[in-house]
């Protein structure tokens, strides 16, 4: 800890408060998502698509010059549209920092 300039209260190390910040922050959860939404036409969804594309490339970059990696996982039953949004990211990225992967479930007991 150290502590503010002209103060003798001790503050945290910014590092110790973000992690606290990411545990008490809670995850979403999918009754809280408004299903109904939905894009108006095709140009919006193409306007809001490529958006999106290249906020995830910017950070794909990022993530390579930092070493860092990451993870993301899509879960949901058969025919949910998985693939194609896993094809509608891979469109811009990198393709050689790409891995996709499948798993597939348990078996039901």
């Amino acid at each position: 800890m150290r502590t503010t300039a002209g103060t003798t209260q001790p503050t945290e190390e910014p590092h110790v408060r973000q992690e606290k910040e990411r545990q008490t922050r809670e995850a979403p959860k999918l009754a809280d998502v408004d299903l109904s939404a939905a894009v108006d036409t095709v140009e919006t969804y193409t306007r809001h698509l490529n958006t999106l594309q290249l906020k995830l490339l910017s950070l794909q970059q990022r993530y390579v010059h930092e070493g860092r990696r990451a993870i993301i996982v899509f879960e949901g039953w058969d025919a949910a549209g998985k693939g194609g949004v896993i094809r509608r990211i891979n469109e811009r990225l990198g393709p050689g920092l790409i891995k996709v992967r499948s798993r597939r479930g348990g078996v039901p007991r």
